[in-house]
């Protein structure tokens, strides 16, 4: 198995191996006690590099217990415990295999030293700056309705911490005109910048954190996992 330690630890999330499922002493198929990527959400697709991120469940959040690192879900503390894999010929290696790069679209990836079950797609063909950062452990299988699903996806609409408006395009008007116009959006961009960034501060100034929850490429539509099988290839 490529990246056997993330491969589990995604496993483990999705509920795969139901009741014998007891690394770090619990089961994933505890009537919904657990966090499951059954009650996930897809709540960032991310402009700069076509990432979208999944695997967010509500509820699951990062927290210290005796002084070390745990996960806090309905009132259940369990082991924070990292997806690691290193790779290549040696006997510390989980894999003797090299370590794969972002190089086409539909690679399952996490990111280095976050415990948080959230992981990304890749939705482009060459996102190697990834490397550095993140581990591929699968990939999505080319099929009718995952590429149904990425052509949906990419079309939703996310936030941004700039604004623009529409303005002439290079090849129906004169180089005055496009220069006007880009100097315009560069203003209405600052503007919206100061405004946007104003209010967020009065917000902050008057105790109201539900502004903590923008933030950019976040998906403004609700993509939610209703349900999740795992089958042997």
């Amino acid at each position: 198995t490529y990246a056997p330690n993330h491969v589990s630890k995604f496993l483990q999330y999705a509920g795969n191996d139901g009741k014998s499922n007891t690394q770090g002493g619990y089961s994933f198929d505890d009537a919904g006690a657990l966090p499951n990527y059954s009650r996930s959400m897809f709540t960032t697709f991310l402009q700069s590099n076509g990432l979208l991120i999944g695997g967010t469940i509500p509820g699951l959040h990062l927290t210290t217990f005796s002084g070390s690192s745990a996960l806090e879900y309905r009132g259940r503390i369990t082991p924070a415990t990292l997806w690691i894999d290193s790779f290549g010929n040696n006997s510390n290696s989980s894999t003797n295999q090299p370590k794969i790069s972002h190089t086409k679209r539909g690679l399952l990836t996490h990111r280095n030293l976050d415990v948080l079950p959230d992981f990304g797609i890749t939705t482009r063909d060459d996102t190697r700056e990834l490397d550095a950062t993140h581990t591929v452990f699968g990939e999505v299988l080319p099929t009718e309705s995952s590429n149904a699903f990425f052509r949906r996806i990419v079309d939703l609409p996310t936030y941004s911490n700039t604004a623009t408006v529409s303005g002439a395009t290079a090849g129906t008007a004169s180089p005055t005109t496009v220069s006007n116009s880009r100097a315009v959006e560069e203003v209405a961009s600052s503007v919206y910048s100061f405004q946007k960034d104003f209010f967020r501060s009065a917000a902050k100034s008057f105790g109201d954190t539900r502004l903590d929850n923008i933030y950019v490429g976040k998906i403004l539509r609700r993509v939610e996992v209703t349900s999740i099988t795992v089958e042997a290839l």
